[in-house]
Order: C-alpha cells, then sequence, then structure tokens
C-alpha cells in the first residue's frame, strides 16, 4: 500500500523542481544591443530568483564533494579539490582557504608543483577578496622567492593584478595609488609575456592605455562567444572600465548591468558591479534600485566576508538609509495631515448635524411652502397650455376659413371666367379681368396670419436662424413680419405639411413650395433633421 503513496511523493517532488527551475529557462538572454533600462529590468528579475541561482550553486558543489569523497586516485581527488576552491572562490572566502590548504597539502604529497603554486595564488585571491589584499601580496611575494616554471609565473603575475584591484577599495595616499597602477601595468606586460592563450590574456588587459578600442571590441567578441559567465562578468566589467576611460558613460552603464547579471546568475558573493550599480542609481535618484542593489551585494558580501567590499558599501547604505527615512519622515507628515483634515471634515461635519437639526422644523415648513407655490406654478403653467392650445386651435380655425375663402374665391374667379369666355357679361369681365381685390383680399389675408403666427411665436425668426448656417440667415425688411420662406416654416410648423395647400396659401406654384423648402434645408446646418427640428421650436 505505501509504494504508490512513495512514488507518487516522488513524482510530485521531481515536478515541483522542475517547475521551480523554469522559470531560469524562461528567463530571456541578454544581448550586446540590449538598453540599459532593459538591462536593469533584467537584473531585477533575476534577483528575485536568487534562491534558484544559489541552488543550482550549490548542487555542483555537492556534486563535486561526492566525486572527491569518492576519487579513486591522488589526482582525482586533487582535481577535485580544486574544483571545489573553484566553486568556493568567489563564494565562501572560509571555504575556499579550507580547500586551498587542502589542495596544497594533496599536492606536496604528490610533488605536484605546478598545482600547488596555483592553489597558493587562489588563497592569496581569497585573502584579498576577504579584505586583506596585503596579506594575499605577502603570500604571491614569497611564492615569487621560489623556483617557477612558466605557467606558475603566468598565474602569480594575474593574481597579483588581481589582489592590486582590491587596494582601490582601500583608502590610501595618491603615492600609492599611482605606484599601483603603474605596477599593474607592468605586471600586464609580464602576463602577456608569459601567456599564450588570448582569452586569459584579454581578462588582465584593463589598465594599459594603448589600442583601448581594439581591446574592447576583441573583448566584445570573446564575451559573446563565452560560455562560461564568470567569464563573461569578468569580460563586461573589464569593457566598462575601458568605456570609462574613452568617457563613453552610457556604454559603461550597460557592461555594468551584464556583469552583475551574469554575477547574479552564478550566485558570485562579490559583486562590483552590484556596487557601480547602487551608486549609479543613487545618483541618478532612483533610490529604489540602489537600496535593493546596495542591500544585495551587502548580504553577499558579509556572507563571503568580504571587509573592502562592506566598507565601501558603507556610506551607499547609509545615504540610502537616510533618504528612506526621509521619505517616512515625508509620509508620516502627510499622514499626520491628512489626519487633520480628517478630524476638522469629522468637526465640521458634526456641527453642520447640530446645525441640520435645528434648522429641521424651519426646513420643514419651508417644504409645505414650496409644495403649495409648486402647486401654484403647476395650475398656471396648466391654464397657460390650455390658453395657448385655445389659441392655436383658433389659428388653425382662423386659417380653415381663410383658406376656404380663398377657394371660394378663386371657384367664382373661374366660374366669372369662364362666363366672360362666353360673352355672356362683358361689365362682369372687366370688374375681375385684373383681379384686384382678390389680391387685396389675400395679402391682407397673410398680413392678419403674420400677425397672429408673432404673436403666438415672437421669436420665431430668430430660432429659425439659429438653425440656419451663419452665411444664410433670414433677414426680413422692417415693414414685414415674415417673408414667404418663414411663413412656409410657420405653416409646417402649425401642421400644414402639404405643397399644395401651402401654395395655395402663399398664392405660388406647388413647383415654387418644393424649391423653398429645398433651398432651406440647403441652408440649414443639419439638412436631414431640419424640418424636424422647425416643428420642436417653442413658444
Amino acid at each position: 500500500m505505501l509504494y504508490p503513496i512513495k512514488r507518487y511523493i516522488k513524482f510530485y517532488a521531481a515536478l515541483c523542481c522542475i517547475l521551480s527551475s523554469f522559470s531560469l529557462y524562461a528567463q530571456q538572454p541578454i544581448s550586446l544591443n540590449d538598453s540599459f533600462e532593459k538591462l536593469l529590468q533584467e537584473l531585477d528579475l533575476r534577483l528575485t530568483h536568487t534562491d534558484q541561482y544559489k541552488k543550482k550553486h550549490l548542487d555542483k558543489i555537492q556534486e563535486t564533494k561526492i566525486l572527491q569523497a569518492n576519487a579513486r586516485t591522488p589526482q582525482e581527488k586533487i582535481l577535485q579539490t580544486r574544483i571545489l576552491v573553484e566553486h568556493f572562490l568567489f563564494y565562501q572566502s572560509d571555504s575556499c582557504l579550507h580547500y586551498a590548504n587542502l589542495a596544497i597539502k594533496l599536492s606536496k604529497e604528490q610533488n605536484d608543483k605546478s598545482t600547488e603554486n596555483q592553489m597558493i595564488c587562489r588563497k592569496a585571491i581569497a585573502y584579498a577578496l576577504s579584505g586583506l589584499p596585503w596579506e594575499g601580496e605577502i603570500l604571491l611575494d614569497s611564492l615569487l622567492k621560489t623556483p617557477l616554471d612558466r605557467y606558475s609565473m603566468n598565474e602569480v603575475y594575474k593574481s597579483k593584478i588581481d589582489i592590486l584591484e582590491q587596494f582601490q577599495n582601500q583608502d590610501l595616499p595618491n603615492d600609492l595609488v599611482t605606484r599601483n597602477y603603474i605596477q599593474m601595468e607592468t605586471l600586464e606586460d609580464s602576463v602577456s609575456k608569459y601567456d599564450h592563450e588570448p582569452n586569459s590574456r584579454l581578462l588582465r588587459l584593463k589598465y594599459r592605455n594603448n589600442s583601448e578600442q581594439e581591446i574592447i571590441d576583441r573583448l566584445k567578441v570573446s564575451l559573446s562567444q563565452s560560455d562560461n559567465n564568470t567569464e563573461k562578468a569578468a569580460y563586461a566589467m573589464i569593457i566598462a572600465g575601458k568605456c570609462q576611460q574613452q568617457n563613453k558613460l552610457e556604454e559603461r552603464n550597460r557592461f555594468w548591468a551584464m556583469a552583475a547579471i551574469y554575477d547574479v546568475e552564478v550566485h558570485k558573493m562579490t559583486s562590483s558591479a552590484l556596487v557601480r550599480l547602487a551608486t549609479l542609481m543613487m545618483d541618478r535618484g532612483d533610490w529604489e534600485r540602489a537600496t535593493r542593489y546596495a542591500q544585495e551585494a551587502s548580504k553577499r558580501a558579509i556572507f563571503y566576508r568580504a571587509r573592502s567590499q562592506s566598507y565601501e558599501l558603507s556610506p551607499i547604505l547609509e545615504k540610502c538609509l537616510a533618504h528612506e527615512k526621509a521619505i517616512r519622515k515625508r509620509n508620516l507628515v502627510i499622514f499626520g495631515s491628512i489626519i487633520g483634515i480628517l478630524a476638522v471634515l469629522a468637526g465640521g461635519f458634526w456641527y453642520g448635524m447640530k446645525k441640520h437639526k435645528k434648522q429641521k422644523l424651519n426646513l420643514k415648513n419651508l417644504l409645505e411652502q414650496e409644495k403649495q407655490m409648486y402647486k401654484t406654478a403647476v395650475m398656471k403653467g396648466n391654464q397657460q397650455e390650455e390658453s395657448m392650445k385655445s389659441l392655436s386651435e383658433g389659428l388653425m380655425h382662423f386659417l380653415s376659413i381663410s383658406i376656404d375663402s380663398i377657394y371660394e374665391l378663386g371657384a367664382m374667379r373661374h366660374t366669372v371666367m369662364n362666363k366672360i369666355r362666353s360673352k355672356e357679361i362683358e361689365q362682369l369681365a372687366a370688374l375681375f379681368k385684373g383681379d384686384t381685390n382678390l389680391a387685396r383680399n389675400q395679402k391682407n389675408l397673410l398680413h392678419r396670419f403674420d400677425i397672429a403666427f408673432t404673436r403666438l411665436y415672437p421669436d420665431f425668426q430668430k430660432q429659425v436662424n439659429a438653425l440656419l448656417k451663419e452665411e444664410c440667415q433670414i433677414e426680413t425688411p422692417d415693414n414685414e413680419l415674415l417673408n414667404n420662406e418663414l411663413r412656409l416654416l410657420a405653416l409646417l410648423k402649425l401642421g400644414i405639411s402639404d405643397s399644395s395647400r401651402i401654395a395655395t396659401i402663399l398664392d405660388i406654384s406647388v413647383n415654387t413650395v418644393y424649391f423653398y423648402r429645398n433651398r432651406l434645408k440647403n441652408k440649414a446646418v443639419n439638412r436631414d433633421t431640419f424640418e424636424e427640428q422647425v416643428l420642436q421650436i417653442a413658444l
């Protein structure tokens, strides 16, 4: 019964390991052309996965320890011990020194001078990284007094360069700083002489001023081709130093960020790139990143016991802490101000509620009065509405009578003219031939209509012009209230939309009515809804 359960537990544990490591492989690889901001974002992302990088590094150490414990030959044991020294060199100084001493002891037993000298060099570097560069320098100086082969001589010179770099973090007099730089340039010449491996030589060409751009180009090629993140970090830091010498500060910042990314990925505990970025972010005012990078670098330096780097980080952390305190103080002041404002508002609210209670009875009476006034206003409004309705109906009645009269007069005229054509009554023909009376009556009828309509809609012309384009406004002479265009719109407003009936009222042809309506629509701001808007004109 227990066997299936154990199998499922193992499967679940394996699945969790796969999922936890998937985020590492899912990260975007960086390139030489990435912008500084993108590199910072990638660095921030990798800093959130430091536990996974640590686990990966510790797994490698554990595997090497197992291989060392199970070594069958002294040479294999020495080899695995050397690998452990390399694993701990930038990870933990005490363990590095322990395994370096062990490797030196095993090498002496096997009379392997080359490995013994190399481990002494690693021990010297571990002293320097721990904040004791003079101890490492003394160790290398004593080694130089012994007979050395070409390979060991090269290792000593490269180690002396690495140790002298640690003196840069010390507060030294200017003459000693100058001496160290001169000595490092001399040592680089020695490395170039004894080291025939091109990439290894490039890692030490940091302080020579000749052919800087050529060195940078070669370093970039080596960086892009290397598969070792520790080497990539070293290449990136050297390129950053060369760019600073050329005053290419943006380029320098990008390679600092690259070096920091590679340092995080290999879980390197002594990361100068993180320290440089913390200082840069502080100078740029990005305090959030400055604090994050400085705290991460400080945590790593304390773990490694890198005294020089901890000393270098102290003023940065103090400034970040001071800024954080200032932010907290400002937030506290803002919080206190908000509390004060809320207290004032609460007091005002309490006072208002108290005043509201006192005025409650008065407000109740006022509400009753307003209700009564509202009822009175509604009644008056209804009366006015009824009055206007009656007025409109009267106007429509007046128009109907007038239209009927016009129709009758027209019919009478037609009858009379027929009789005249029949030569029955010549006098009657002479009387009606000029149709002066009919024209006068129609003119008087339209005048009375104008008066009645403008009393009902006094702002009709103004409201119509508001619907027309600015250059197409309708203007009437002083002796006329409405012209034919306005009368046509007035008839539409009153509900008379039949063009033939409108033509009869205005004594014009139906085609003229169509022409007027079309022209008015063309003048309108909105042609499609013009007549609907005319119908909505209020009193």
